[in-house]
């Protein structure tokens, strides 16, 4: 075992680690880094729109108020559904999915506001 990760890019097997196999050894970390580090800032986007979308304190008194809020959410749910993770399995897109139905559950809960004025 030689060289700073001990032989761990030494594809080729041959007992050494050439300078190819670093720099490719390293651009797998940078890669795996980079996505890792994409995947933690689209959770914290997740979790910022949650909080951004809580309707429950001061709700608009009168009916148009209250419609604009509703174009307004149905706006984020649209730019949300945009935002869909590609694998249905990692943390962001469990993220994803509960601010998705959270925002569904406000709408619907206007959408039933709106129908009593």
């Amino acid at each position: 075992m030689s060289g700073l990760f001990g032989g761990l890019f030494d594809f080729n097997r041959d007992g050494k680690t050439d300078i190819f196999e670093t720099a490719l050894g390293l651009s797998i970390i940078d890669q795996a880094a980079r996505e890792e580090e994409e995947a933690r800032r689209r959770e914290a986007e997740a979790d910022d729109f949650l909080l951004d979308i809580d309707i429950d304190e001061d709700l608009p008194e009168d009916g148009q108020s209250l419609q604009d809020r509703l174009d307004e959410l149905r706006d984020r749910l649209a730019d949300l559904e945009l935002e869909e993770p590609e694998d249905m399995f990692s943390e962001e897109y469990s993220a994803w999915e509960e601010a998705h139905e959270h925002l569904e559950e406000r709408i619907s809960e206007l959408e039933d506001q709106i129908e009593g004025f």
